[in-house]
C-alpha cells in the first residue's frame, strides 16, 4: 500500500536555537547560536519537517509536491 498526498510548500526556513547567552560587563549580551537545520512546512498540516542541514534547491514556497508514504520491507497481505 503506497500513499500519496498531494500538497504545496508553504514555508521553507532554516532554524536555529539559542544554546547559551552571557551578559558582558559592558551591559550587551552575546548569544550562542545552534543550528538545526532547514524545515519545510506544507499546506494543511501544522508541523514542519526536517529535510537536511543543506538547503533544499528544488523548493520554494508555492511549488506543489507529493508526499509519498512507502512501507519498507513489511509484506503487507490483506
Amino acid at each position: 500500500m503506497n500513499i500519496r498526498i498531494p500538497t504545496r510548500v508553504l514555508k521553507l526556513e532554516e532554524r536555529n536555537r539559542i544554546v547559551s547567552a552571557r551578559k558582558n560587563e559592558d551591559g550587551t549580551v552575546t548569544f550562542r547560536h545552534e543550528n538545526l537545520g532547514w524545515f519545510v512546512h506544507f499546506e494543511g498540516s501544522y508541523e514542519a519537517l526536517f529535510v537536511g542541514f543543506e538547503k533544499p534547491e528544488e523548493l520554494a514556497p508555492g511549488i506543489e509536491v507529493d508526499i509519498l508514504i512507502v512501507p519498507r520491507g513489511i509484506n503487507i497481505d490483506i
